[in-house]
C-alpha cells in the first residue's frame, strides 16, 4: 500500500471520541507519517502536504473539541485544504476545455472521457463558487470564535493584538502587524465580507475607551455548529478528490486530458 493510499484511509476515520483510543490513533498516524511521508526517498517530503494529511490534522484540531488556542493554525491547515480543492477544480475545468478542443488535434482518437466523466467534471466546476463561499464563511466563523474567546479569556491588549492580525489596517503605520498567513489567499471582495465583523469589534473597543463597559452583542457560532460546517466542507473536498483520482487513474484511456492530483504543484500560478 503506497503512502497516499494509507493516508487517505486514515483521513476517512474520524477521531475516536474515546481519549485513549484517540491518542493511539494519533500515535499511529504520527509514526506512519514519520516513516513513510517524511523520509528523503518519499516524493511527498518535497511537495505540498497531501490533502489527506491536512484533513487528518484538521479533524484532530476540531474533534472531539475545537482547540481554541490553535485556531490560527487551524485556519492555516484549512487554507491548505482549500488550495487543494481549488487545484482540483482547475484540473476538472482544464480537462473539459481540453476535451472540447480534442478533435482539432487527435481526430482519429477519442479523448477518453465518457458522458459520466463529463458530468463528474462539470459537477466539480459548477460547485466551485458555492464551495468557495462555504470556505470563506467557515473561516469567518473561526475568526469570530477566536476573537470572542480571546476577549473573554485574555487581556484587552492581547485582544487588540489578535484583532490587528486579522485586520492589519487597524494597526498603526508606525507599528504594523503581520497578518495571519491564510488571509493572503483571499480576494479583496472576500476580505470585504469580513467588514461587518471588524466593525462590530471596533465599535466595542470604542465604547470601552469611552468608559462604557458593555458586553459584545456579537453572535458566536457554537462548537457543534462550526464542527458540522467544517466536516461538511471536508467531506465535499474528499469526494471531489476521490472522483478525480478515480477518473484519471482508471485504465483504458489512450490519452489523458487531465493531471493526477498527486502530481500537482500547488505553487503553480
Amino acid at each position: 500500500m503506497d503512502a497516499r493510499t494509507e493516508i487517505r484511509r486514515l483521513a476517512y476515520n474520524q477521531t475516536n471520541e474515546n481519549e485513549a483510543k484517540m491518542q493511539e490513533d494519533l500515535q499511529n498516524i504520527y509514526i506512519f507519517c514519520k516513516q513513510s511521508v517524511s523520509s528523503e526517498e518519499s516524493k511527498l517530503s518535497v511537495k505540498a502536504p497531501p490533502a489527506e494529511l491536512l484533513i487528518i490534522t484538521l479533524r484532530n484540531l476540531i474533534f472531539p473539541c475545537i482547540v481554541l488556542s490553535f485556531i490560527p493554525e487551524t485556519l492555516d491547515v484549512l487554507s491548505g485544504i482549500e488550495a487543494w480543492r481549488i487545484k482540483a477544480e482547475k484540473i476538472a475545468d482544464q480537462a473539459l476545455v481540453s476535451e472540447e478542443y480534442w478533435p482539432n488535434y487527435k481526430v482519429d482518437y477519442p479523448s477518453g472521457l465518457t458522458d459520466d466523466d463529463r458530468r463528474v467534471l462539470r459537477g466539480i466546476v459548477d460547485a466551485h463558487k458555492v464551495e468557495r463561499a462555504n470556505y470563506v464563511e467557515i473561516t469567518k466563523q473561526y475568526c469570530q470564535l477566536h476573537l470572542h474567546n480571546t476577549w473573554t479569556s485574555s487581556s484587552v491588549e492581547q485582544f487588540i493584538k489578535i484583532l490587528r492580525k486579522y485586520f492589519p489596517s487597524l494597526a498603526p503605520a508606525t507599528n504594523p502587524n503581520e497578518p495571519y498567513p491564510f488571509l493572503q489567499s483571499f480576494s479583496p471582495a472576500e476580505l470585504s465580507s469580513f467588514a461587518e465583523l471588524k466593525r462590530s469589534w471596533v465599535e466595542l473597543i470604542q465604547q470601552i475607551t469611552k468608559g462604557n463597559f458593555v458586553q459584545p452583542e456579537i453572535r458566536v457560532p457554537t462548537e457543534v455548529e462550526l464542527q458540522a460546517m467544517t466536516e461538511s466542507y471536508l467531506v465535499h473536498v474528499q469526494e471531489q478528490n476521490d472522483k478525480l483520482e478515480k477518473l484519471f487513474d482508471a485504465p483504458g484511456y489512450m490519452y489523458r486530458v487531465g493531471t493526477k492530483l498527486e502530481d500537482v504543484d500547488l505553487d503553480e500560478k
